[in-house]
C-alpha cells in the first residue's frame, strides 16, 4: 500500500511540474496535509525497485560510468583503482564506493603504478576507505600535495620522484620503503601521533625539507631514511633509548635531535630480561618480533619499580635470531660480569665493544664466534683506537677538535699545538654531548706547520685529507694513510721533506690534489691498478643488447644492470658474465632494484656465475617465470627479489647460511630449492 502511495504521489509531483504549479499539497491517510513547493523539486523517483535500492541516495556511490578512473573487482564486496588513461588528468577525487554493473564496491586499494608518470596530475583526494596504496602508484608523477588517510599501508616507492610540495601522514599509516624518495621539492611534512614508522630510504633525497618534528609514536626508523636531507632539521620527539635506527637514516641531515635523553639505565624494550636469585639482572633473550641494529646493554635496569644491577648475558641470548639480520653494533657495560655460551654466535657483521678486560670477564664458549669483531676497551692499544672503528674516544679527552660535518660524521684539526707532539693517533669515533660521530675527514690545513710532530696514524673511517693539512710539518716522518681514503687534497703533505708515505691502496683509486705529496721523501702504494679484462666471444655489447648495462666500479671492472624496458624482453632472459661498455670491457656483478620490474613475458633467467647481488624487487610481478637458478658467488638477494612470482621454483646453489635474503623476496612463488 505505501508502495502504491508513493507512486501515485510521484505520478501527481510529475503533473504540477508539467502545469507549472507553484505548490502541490498531498494529504495522507492520516488526515495530515503537507505542502511541497514544486519549485524545490530537483528529481523524481519512480518505481518500487529504487526504494529498495538502499545505495541509490548514498552520495559516496560514484558510477563506474561517471567517473575516468578504471576499477578491478578484488573480492565481493570491494575493489581497486587500476592504472589507465589518466596522463591528460590535472585532478583525480577517487571514489569511497563505486557501482560497477548494478553492484556497489567498497574502494580499498589503489593499485601498483595506477597513477604512475601522470605528470599532469596535481591534486588527488584520497578517500578513508583505501587501505593500501601499491607500490609505485604515483611515482613520477606532477602531484603537489597529498594527504593520507588513517591507517592506510603505503608499498614500496608509491611517491618516488613526484613534485610534491607538501604531504600530510594520518595516524596509523605505514610508510613503507622508498616512499618519497627523491621528492626533491618537498617542503612541508606533518606526521601524526601514531604513525610508528619511517621506512628504507623512505625521504631520501628530500633537499628542500626545512623543519620536521618526529612524533613520540615513532619507534623505527630505517636504513637512508632522511639520507641527503641536506637542509633539514629533524626532531624526534623521543630518547634514543626507544627509536630503532637504521644505518645512515640521518646521513648529511644539516642536524638531528632527540627531545629526551638517552638513559642508560632504561632498559632496551627490545629486550628480554631473567630476575636471578642474587636479586641482579640477566639479559635473557630478545623480542624476535624486533629487528636490532645498534643499541647499548643498560648497567641498571627498573622492573616492577625497583632497580637492578645488569650482571650477565644469557646463553645464546642473541645467537641464531634469523630476523635480526641488521645487527652491527652492540656496546657491553662494565657491570657485565659472565657472558653464556652462544650469546652471540653467529653475526658476522656485528662489532662488539666491551667496557673490560678479558680478566674481567667469564666468556662462554662461542659466544662471539664469526662475529665481525670483539675488543675489550681496557686492553686496547693506543693504536687500535684508529684502526678499530668501534672504540670511541670522548671529545673532552681527546687533543684534537672536532667540526660536527652532519648527523654522523666530523672532521678533525689541531686545537693545541702544544699536545700534538711525536706520535698522534686520530680516534675513529668521537661523543661529542653524549652524541657518537665518525672521524671522516681531516680538515684543510688542520696540522699546517706543526713542528715536533712525527707520525700520525690516521683511522679507516677517514675518506678524505683536506688541502695543506700537514703541510710544512718538517719532523713529520712516517704516516700511513688507509685504504678507505679515496681523496688526498692539494699540497696536503708539500713540503714534508722527511716524510716516507705508505698509501694501503692502489694509484688509481686515490685522488690527488695538485702538489698532495710534493718534496716528500717517497711514496709508496702497496697494492697495483687491476688489469684490464681483455675482450672474447662471451662479451656482449652493451649498445646491440636490449638490457640496460652501466658501469658500477671502473676501477675493478664491474658493472650493473639498472631498469629496464619490458617491452624489449620476453621469453629467455640471458644476462652475460661480461660486457662491453665504451671501450672497456666489465664483469656483470649486480643487478639493481626493480631492474626487470613486471616484465611479465619473461619465462626463464639464465644468469651468470660473476654475478654477487640481486637488488630489492628486481623481479617483482614476473608472472611469466617459471624456473630460475641462481649461481653460488650470489650471497645477496634483497627484499621482494621474486615477489608475487606465481608461477616460479627458485632454485639456489646456496646453503642458507651463505645467502642474505630479505623477508619479502620469495612471496607467492611455487618453490624454493637451497642445493647445499
Amino acid at each position: 500500500m505505501k508502495k502504491k502511495l508513493f507512486s501515485l504521489i510521484a505520478s501527481f509531483a510529475l503533473c504540477m511540474l508539467m502545469f507549472a504549479t507553484d505548490n502541490m499539497f498531498v494529504k495522507f491517510r492520516d488526515g495530515k496535509i503537507v505542502e511541497y513547493t514544486v519549485d524545490d523539486v530537483e528529481e523524481v523517483y519512480f518505481g518500487p525497485s529504487t526504494l529498495n535500492d538502499t545505495t541509490a541516495y548514498d552520495s559516496t556511490v560514484v558510477d563506474v560510468s561517471d567517473t575516468p578512473l578504471e576499477f578491478k573487482i578484488i573480492s565481493d564486496s570491494t575493489a581497486e583503482v587500476t592504472s589507465g588513461n589518466y596522463l591528460e588528468l590535472d585532478s583525480v577525487v577517487i571514489p569511497e564506493k563505486v557501482r560497477i554493473d548494478g553492484k556497489v564496491y567498497v574502494v580499498t586499494r589503489i593499485g601498483i603504478r595506477a597513477f604512475s608518470m601522470c605528470k599532469n596530475l596535481v591534486d588527488v583526494v584520497i578517500p578513508s576507505s583505501v587501505e593500501m596504496i601499491g607500490s609505485n602508484a604515483f611515482e613520477y608523477s606532477g602531484l603537489k600535495s597529498v594527504v593520507l588517510p588513517e591507517n592506510v599501508s603505503v608499498e614500496y616507492e608509491a611517491f618516488n620522484n613526484c613534485a610534491l610540495k607538501s604531504v600530510v601522514v594520518r595516524s596509523g599509516v605505514y610508510l613503507g620503503h622508498r616512499t618519497f624518495y627523491g621528492c626533491s621539492g618537498l617542503e612541508h611534512i606533518e606526521i601524526e601521533p601514531g604513525v610508528e614508522n619511517i621506512g628504507k630510504y623512505g625521504f631520501f633525497g628530500c633537499s628542500s625539507l626545512k623543519t620536521l618534528v618526529l612524533p613520540s609514536s615513532i619507534t623505527s626508523i630505517r636504513e637512508g631514511a632522511f639520507g641527503e636531507c641536506e637542509n633539514l632539521d629533524l626532531v624526534i620527539d623521543n630518547s634514543r633509548n626507544n627509536v630503532r635506527v637504521g644505518e645512515a637514516a640521518f646521513f648529511n641531515c644539516k642536524s638531528v635531535t632527540f627531545t629526551k635523553p638517552y638513559d642508560s639505565s632504561v632498559a632496551d624494550s627490545r629486550l628480554r630480561y631473567t630476575i636471578k636469585p642474587d636479586s641482579t639482572v640477566e639479559v635473557s633473550s630478545t623480542d624476535y618480533s624486533a629487528h636490532l641494529d645498534t643499541f647499548i646493554i643498560p648497567s641498571k635496569v627498573q622492573i616492577g619499580g625497583k632497580f637492578y644491577d645488569v650482571t650477565s648475558i644469557g646463553a645464546n641470548a642473541f645467537g641464531g635470531n634469523i630476523q635480526n639480520f641488521y645487527m652491527t653494533y652492540v656496546e657491553i657495560p662494565s657491570s657485565i660480569k659472565t657472558i653464556g655460551a652462544n650469546a652471540f654466535y653467529g653475526w658476522n657483521i656485528l662489532d662488539v665493544v666491551i667496557d673490560n678486560s678479558k680478566d674481567g670477564l667469564s666468556v662462554g664458549e662461542n659466544a662471539f664466534a664469526g662475529c665481525k669483531s670483539v675488543r675489550y676497551l681496557k686492553d686496547r692499544s693506543v693504536y687500535e683506537i684508529a684502526y678499530n672503528d668501534s672504540i670511541v674516544v670522548d671529545a673532552a679527552d681527546s687533543p684534537f677538535g672536532f667540526s660536527i660535518k652532519s648527523s654522523d660524521y666530523v672532521s678533525v684539526y689541531c686545537k693545541d699545538t702544544t699536545q700534538i707532539l711525536g706520535s698522534i693517533v686520530i680516534p675513529a669515533n668521537v661523543r661529542i654531548d653524549g652524541v657518537v660521530y665518525k672521524v671522516r675527514e681531516i680538515s684543510p690545513e688542520s696540522f699546517w706547520k706543526v713542528k715536533g710532530l712525527t707520525s700520525v696514524v690516521i683511522p679507516s673511517t677517514v675518506h678524505t685529507i683536506g688541502g695543506y693539512a700537514f703541510c710544512e710539518c718538517v719532523d713529520l716522518e712516517s704516516v700511513f694513510i688507509p685504504s678507505s681514503v679515496s681523496w688526498v687534497q692539494g699540497h696536503a703533505f708539500e713540503s714534508c721533506n722527511k716524510l716516507d708515505i705508505i698509501i694501503d691502496n692502489a694509484p688509481s683509486k686515490v685522488e690527488r690534489g695538485m702538489y698532495a705529496y710534493s718534496g716528500c721523501k717517497s711514496v709508496t702504494f702497496t697494492q697495483n691498478d687491476p688489469e684490464p679484462i681483455a675482450f672474447d666471444s662471451t662479451v656482449v655489447i652493451a649498445s646491440e643488447s636490449p638490457i640496460n648495462f652501466y658501469v658500477l666500479d671502473d676501477y675493478n671492472y664491474t658493472a650493473g644492470i639498472a631498469s629496464n624496458d619490458s617491452s624489449k624482453l620476453s621469453d629467455t632472459l640471458i644476462i652475460p658474465a661480461k660486457v662491453q661498455i665504451s671501450d672497456k670491457v666489465y664483469n656483470v656483478t649486480s643487478i639493481d632494484m626493480v631492474a626487470f620490474m613486471d616484465c611479465v613475458k619473461i619465462t626463464s633467467v639464465v644468469f651468470p656465475s660473476t654475478l654477487s647481488s640481486i637488488g630489492e624487487a628486481a623481479f617483482i610481478n614476473c608472472t611469466g617465470l617459471t624456473k630460475v637458478v641462481i649461481p653460488s658467488n650470489v650471497t645477496s638477494i634483497a627484499d621482494g627479489v621474486f615477489y608475487n612470482c606465481t608461477n616460479l621454483d627458485v632454485v639456489i646453489d646456496n646453503s642458507k647460511e651463505n645467502v642474505t635474503v630479505g623477508p619479502n623476496t620469495f612471496v607467492g612463488c611455487k618453490s624454493v630449492t637451497y642445493l647445499k
